[in-house]
């Protein structure tokens, strides 16, 4: 089995692969921590896209409604 994991270890013949504490911890540790990471990350964007286009569209009906009051209190203005 050791001949086996040998094969299988990306690392130089000077580390061992025997999965005690070793590089392979280590890098999946490290996955999994870059995995919580790109999560945070992905929401994060979400959460900014989100409230962003919320502003935006707020402001877009402020603007209508604006638009539309002067259209019905003015309209020989809005004839030229």
């Amino acid at each position: 089995m050791a001949a086996r994991r040998a094969d299988r270890c990306p690392l130089p013949a000077s580390v061992t692969c025997d999965g005690a504490d070793g590089p392979e911890d280590e890098l999946t540790a490290q996955r999994a921590d870059s995995r919580v990471a790109q999560a945070a990350e992905i929401r994060r964007i979400e959460r900014d896209l989100h409230d962003g286009a919320q502003a935006r569209l707020a402001a877009l009906g402020l603007s209508l409604a604006t638009a539309e009051k002067l259209m019905e209190s003015d309209p020989p203005a809005n004839a030229s």
